[in-house]
């Protein structure tokens, strides 16, 4: 999966797809609304959901982004790259010094939070039923929402957090709020198909 993002010395190098991704999301963040991404897997996005909270936080004042999984090593488990957490410090890691402003990876990088001294910015994380009972958000995002156990109790928990919360997840049925608000036409939607990704082919999908 590395080899496949990064190249030329961990360059983050992003399909059109990808652009377009991060342009709708900075659209959600600046109109403060609600938006939900469809994905297939292997779409690399948990990278581009990471890389852009980092960038948002390490360029913009007084931030506090949050990310929200149905188990808690899903966010952070130091050590395993699968971690949307353990993503942030590998990214963060591999910037130009000069983006940084001060960013250390063993002062900054802590467990279920990353700070950005030089913004005030931070990263927060929270897992299964206590996702949404942190601090006030500018911006949240939901990894794999349409397999949270309890949705109903953290949609209510999030409405009180954040204004632009962000669900992204591959299908899981009709049966589930995700896919309620999918298909609710209430809401901003982004498709990510495997048909967008140059890496994948006919061949790729016959396999």
């Amino acid at each position: 999966m590395l080899n496949a993002i990064y190249r030329r010395q961990f360059h983050f190098m992003l399909f059109p797809r990808q652009v377009e991704w991060v342009t709708w999301l900075l659209e959600r963040w600046k109109s403060q609304e609600p938006g939900l991404t469809g994905k297939s897997r292997e779409m690399g996005l948990s990278w581009l959901c990471i890389a852009t909270a980092c960038a948002l936080c390490l360029f913009n004042p007084g931030m506090v982004i949050g990310f929200g999984s149905r188990k808690e090593e899903y966010i952070d488990s130091k050590g395993n790259p699968k971690a949307l957490f353990e993503k942030a410090r590998f990214f963060l890691s591999h910037l130009p010094i000069e983006f940084l402003d001060g960013w250390d990876r063993d002062k900054h990088a802590l467990y279920m939070r990353i700070l950005f001294p030089g913004s005030g910015s931070v990263i927060t994380g929270e897992s299964g039923d206590g996702i949404g009972r942190g601090d006030r958000t500018s911006l949240h995002i939901i990894d794999e929402s349409a397999f949270l156990e309890h949705p109903e109790q953290i949609d209510a928990s999030l409405s009180q957090t954040t204004n632009c919360r962000i669900d992204v997840s591959t299908p899981n049925g009709y049966n589930n709020p995700f896919a309620i608000k999918r298909h609710s036409g209430k809401i901003s939607v982004f498709t990510f198909r495997w048909q967008s990704d140059p890496r994948k082919g006919e061949g790729w999908y016959r396999k």
